[in-house]
């Protein structure tokens, strides 16, 4: 119970980090000041916290089972289970192309072509 607890509170802090970001991102983007290295921070520290969660929630999923059959006790909990999973698939798959391209836009910008 402790590691949902934990982990509720991990998703919390990423939202919260992760609208941090988005909110410096699109300040950046309008008036184009030079603060790389706060958005770099809190890129790291958003990262950090999504791969501490899933790698919590991997544990949890494959290694704490709970004492209800999965197949006959909770049919729609069980459909929204996948589709969180499924989301987090994605959104791990975003976040590596984000971070890509922004590296791509740094090397672009800091060569000044």
């Amino acid at each position: 119970m402790k590691l949902k607890k934990l982990n509720a509170v991990l998703g919390l802090l990423l939202a919260a980090v992760c609208l941090t970001h988005i909110t410096l991102e699109v300040y950046y983007g309008t008036t184009l000041e030079d603060i790389l290295k706060i958005l770099t921070l809190t890129a790291h520290i958003c990262a950090g916290i999504c791969f501490t969660h899933a790698l919590i929630s991997a544990y949890m999923v494959f290694f704490v089972h709970e004492r209800t059959k999965r197949g006959t006790a909770y049919p729609k909990e069980n459909i929204r289970t996948v589709i969180q999973r499924l989301s987090a698939a994605a959104m791990f798959i975003l976040l590596f192309f984000h971070t890509m391209l922004s590296k791509m836009l740094t090397t672009h910008r800091e060569n000044g072509l």
